[in-house]
């Protein structure tokens, strides 16, 4: 994992992905949970969760995309949560899939943030993501929805392109 931080109240986390299965529960694309932090994680019912713990509170507060927007496997997707301090967002290849109020500042995790794993107390990784994730993006600020739908709604296929010179798959 990566170092913790405090993340105050504002976030943006960026995650360029492929599904391989989908889980019985879910699993993790970013996490840095444990009564703490935040999480983009996928289901069971092929969809993204995006969860953020507020300072002032024990429960995270949870937004996901439609069924409209489910996931299928063997296909590139970019994901995007952000937090403004005022409000929790959930976009999918640039476009807003969710949206709740919210307020205040995210809780501080002592755990390091996992990329493709659900950090647990003892430190080992649990919810293994099954898929390829080939980039991830944590900013301690929200991106603007212009930055997001300019930069992250064209889902082009980094991995594979005529710029490539290895592509691998693990």
């Amino acid at each position: 994992g990566f170092a913790n931080t405090s993340l105050g109240s504002k976030l943006s986390v960026v995650v360029r992905f492929k599904v391989k299965s989908f889980p019985s529960d879910y699993m993790e694309l970013v996490a840095n949970t444990e009564s703490a932090g935040f999480d983009i994680y996928v289901s069971s019912d092929k969809k993204l969760y995006f969860d953020i713990m507020p300072s002032s509170s024990s429960s995270y507060s949870t937004i996901n995309s439609s069924s409209s927007s489910s996931l299928s496997t063997d296909t590139w997707y970019v994901v995007v949560g952000t937090y403004d301090g005022t409000t929790q967002k959930l976009y999918l290849n640039g476009t807003l899939v969710a949206s709740k109020s919210l307020s205040g500042s995210i809780k501080t995790s002592t755990t390091p943030i996992y990329i493709g794993a659900d950090p647990s107390a003892d430190g080992s990784a649990n919810n293994l993501f099954v898929g390829v994730i080939s980039d991830v993006i944590v900013i301690k600020d929200a991106l603007a929805v212009s930055t997001i739908t300019s930069n992250y709604a064209n889902n082009v296929n980094y991995v594979n392109n005529s710029n490539t010179i290895i592509n691998e798959s693990w």
